[in-house]
């Protein structure tokens, strides 16, 4: 009966293709992940927070979330939500990213006498001109709260939103 080869047919389909597909879903997830958590630290570094602590990644098909980043070992500085923007397809193949939107970040820090400033977990050495150079559309900076100890003035507190966005040759900064 040719009805039997058409129902070995459908059934090794209905099994294989949700398997192939679930297999499917789990890489491309796995390897967007580790390509945004690649993306997310490179740029934490070239701003200057190099011992960026990020946790696992919510990822949506079209977004990610990272939540309570440390900036710095003792998490006195700290970043509550990361959100990323991208296109699956030029994230894999080119590592574009539409929009890093940071949210509610607090940075704490001093400036001695010499007016030598140090921030919990920042490397003034960094190198934020690479910022530039980078395959983001936009990065949006939401509720940055910069906490300054100083001898002289005593607690100062700066609170900050901005927007920037690369170009050819530098950043383009509203805020």
């Amino acid at each position: 009966c040719s009805s039997t080869p058409m129902r070995k047919f459908l059934l090794i389909t209905l099994l294989v293709l949700p398997t192939l597909t679930f297999v499917g879903n789990y890489l491309a997830t796995n390897l967007i992940s580790a390509i945004l958590a690649n993306e997310l630290e490179i740029r934490l570094s070239q701003i200057g927070f190099e011992q960026a602590q990020l946790p696992d990644a919510d990822i949506r098909f079209t977004e990610a979330l990272f939540t309570d980043i440390k900036l710095d070992p003792q998490g006195f500085s700290t970043i509550k939500y990361v959100l990323i923007e991208f296109n699956p397809l030029s994230l894999i193949m080119d590592q574009q990213i539409n929009t890093i939107k940071i949210i509610d970040t607090n940075i704490s820090g001093e400036l001695n006498d010499s007016q030598k400033l140090t921030l919990a977990g920042w490397n003034n050495a960094a190198q934020p001109g690479e910022l530039a150079h980078n395959k983001t559309t936009s990065i949006e900076i939401k509720d940055l709260s910069l906490e300054l100890f100083t001898p002289s003035f005593g607690n100062l507190s700066l609170d900050i939103d901005l927007i920037a966005r690369p170009n050819k040759h530098a950043m383009d900064i509203q805020g």
